[in-house]
């Protein structure tokens, strides 16, 4: 019985040393990854919409997310708007970042995150798909289906439709 105790002491105390190490490591880079997070979604933001010269705000409204594109630095005419669609894949949660102007036109998207099937889903990361979307109104896009991964196409283009139709809800006529 008391070598039992000893050994569930022992264990108790490297349990409690490994907690600590994570805590502290956690205390030291929190900052330091909320700081590589921010830049990656502003170098996102640019690729979207690379003639926003007057950078992003962004606005949160009826929980819904999306960021405004400025033309210039005196941020008086608008660019268009950035939003991140999410639809579920083959494989899982796919996101997308969608530059559209204020006409609902898409500008660019950029898929963020996908764990579709290598080869055959994650073709939807390609060019040669991502490149349909530019010039397509965003509340009804024609898009056509990757051969043999209609269900991560159809992720993507539903998710941006909905995503867009969306946000043009929460603008109405006050853009």
């Amino acid at each position: 019985m008391r070598d039992i105790l000893k050994l569930g002491f022992v264990l108790f105390l490297v349990c409690l040393g490994a907690a600590l190490c994570l805590s502290l490591t956690y205390v030291f880079t929190e900052g330091r990854i909320e700081a590589m997070e921010l830049s990656e979604i502003e170098g996102s933001l640019k690729e979207v919409m690379p003639d926003a010269q007057g950078g992003f705000e962004k606005i949160t409204k009826d929980d819904f997310g999306y960021y405004k594109a400025y033309k210039d630095e005196q941020r008086k005419d608008i660019s268009g708007y950035v939003i991140i669609a999410t639809g579920k894949g083959y494989g899982g949660a796919v996101a997308t970042m969608v530059g559209v102007d204020t006409a609902g036109v898409i500008k660019i998207i950029k898929i963020l995150e996908q764990k579709e099937t290598p080869g055959l889903g994650a073709k939807i990361s390609e060019e040669s798909f991502k490149s349909q979307f530019s010039g397509q109104d965003g509340r009804k896009p024609n898009i056509m289906a990757i051969s043999g991964a209609t269900i991560s196409s159809r992720a993507v283009t539903e998710s941006v439709k909905k995503t867009v139709e969306r946000l043009f809800e929460i603008l109405g006529d006050g853009r």
